[in-house]
């Protein structure tokens, strides 16, 4: 968001729809527990007058007129919020409110004011009456009302004090003329005062929407780098992040003689071939609940069972080599040419952790990511290696079939085997003859 788009939005007091609506919500949310306690403590006070005036011998129905409308208008507004919606109704409900309630509260305190033997002079009583009319515009400000309901507000309160002062104190017109300039000027300050209040409101509101929309791209791209488990733990604590996990299983995946295919093409066509296929990748691993540690050149690597420890880590990761075979044999026929890659996995104890400080890498150790690494290496192309504990491992679930031993540089002889595919589950009808079998 520019400047000047800032600038409009405040110089408007409107933001845009998706981002009015939470503007609101949280306005209500401010000020909801300061209108209840007002509602609560006019409805107080009014009860209050109301005991005076008993006592003053007035009439009821002057009474109930005065107070007893905005007792029942108050505390209507006190129950509305606890309703869900009202957050969308609350301002125009209280100006409403303070519209039909002012003119009868200020009538009331008129009628004192007439009546009273302390003032005896036009100009005592208007000043009376003006400090009175002070005081309730300034307590019902406490609401901090949005500008154009402030405004309305203020201009029915200011508007009714005049139109009452001059009925029912029945003025002169000099000191009504002194009355209307100052009631002017109050309102004119709540005005200009309730517009800055707004501004500050959505500046607020607006600064604190686009940190969060800061925040929220800085964990998306820290989400991107590390597994989810391991940026919650980056942002909870500084302490080196160094785990070990008894159980994990390790894949590597290698596009076969892309070097030679990437020598004879530009970097820009090369680069979209690479980043289709590790694309496809990526969803399949995100599909089977792994995690990608990381891409090394045209060499693909992805874990299951860390940072979070899962049962099925063997058999999730070996589902996922089988789909990535499918996937290089789908591209082979979409492209036109052969697009295959040597895929290795071993099983087994590692180590797991953050290294770095300024590009922090979610990286793995230890001998079970070498072997798998160089079951990769030792590998065929379009062919799934995998070692004789892992063969044993998959017996009756996955087909593997005996490849014989290889020389491994750093482990010297290593029985091997291919991985073909998955055992289909026996049909229904063998499943019944199996069962009739064993029980004849």
């Amino acid at each position: 968001m520019t400047d000047s788009e800032r600038n409009l939005y405040l110089r408007r007091l409107r933001f845009p729809d998706d981002l009015e609506r939470p503007f609101q919500s949280g306005y209500y949310t401010r000020y909801r527990r300061t209108l209840r306690f007002l509602s609560l403590l006019f409805c107080a006070l009014a009860c209050l007058f109301i005991v005076r005036d008993l006592f003053r011998e007035i009439e009821y129905a002057r009474i109930l007129i005065g107070f007893g409308i905005p007792i029942l208008l108050f505390l209507a507004l006190f129950a509305l919020t606890f309703l869900r919606g009202f957050e969308r109704y609350w301002q125009p409900y209280f100006v409403l409110a303070s519209v039909l309630v002012m003119p009868l509260i200020l009538s009331v305190n008129a009628q004192h004011i007439r009546e009273s033997e302390f003032y005896i002079t036009d100009k005592a009583r208007m000043s009376n009456f003006l400090a009175v009319l002070l005081v309730y515009v300034v307590a019902f400000s406490v609401i901090r009302l949005q500008f154009l309901w402030a405004t309305l507000m203020y201009m029915a309160f200011i508007g009714a004090g005049i139109w009452i002062g001059g009925t029912c104190l029945q003025a002169s017109a000099e000191v009504m003329w002194d009355f209307c300039q100052l009631a002017f000027v109050v309102q004119l300050a709540l005005m200009l005062t309730a517009l800055v209040q707004e501004r500050l409101h959505r500046d607020a509101f607006l600064a604190n929407h686009l940190l969060d929309l800061e925040r929220a791209k800085s964990e998306r791209l820290l989400m991107n780098v590390l597994p989810a488990a391991i940026a919650a733990r980056l942002k909870d604590s500084v302490e080196i992040i160094a785990d070990d996990h008894p159980e994990v299983t390790v894949l590597f995946a290698d596009v076969s003689d892309f070097t030679p295919f990437a020598a004879n093409r530009p970097a820009r066509e090369v680069l979209h071939y690479l980043n289709e296929i590790f694309s496809r990748f990526d969803r399949r691993v995100e599909e089977h609940g792994l995690e990608k540690i990381k891409t090394v050149g045209d060499c693909y690597m992805a874990i299951a069972g860390a940072p979070t420890p899962r049962a099925d880590h063997l058999e999730a990761t070996v589902r996922l080599a089988l789909e990535m075979r499918e996937e290089t044999e789908r591209l082979s026929r979409e492209w036109g040419f052969p697009v295959r890659c040597k895929i290795g996995l071993h099983a087994g104890p590692l180590v797991a952790g953050v290294i770095g400080e300024k590009r922090f890498l979610y990286d793995v150790w230890g001998d079970t990511v070498n072997t798998a690494s160089r079951l990769e290496t030792h590998g065929v192309a379009g062919k799934i290696q995998v070692s004789r504990d892992v063969a044993e491992r998959l017996a009756g679930t996955f087909t593997v079939t005996r490849r014989g031993i290889i020389e491994v540089k750093g482990k010297g002889e290593l029985e091997t085997y291919f991985l073909e595919g998955e055992i289909a589950p026996p049909s229904p009808e063998t499943q019944e003859k199996e069962a009739a079998a064993s029980l004849s």
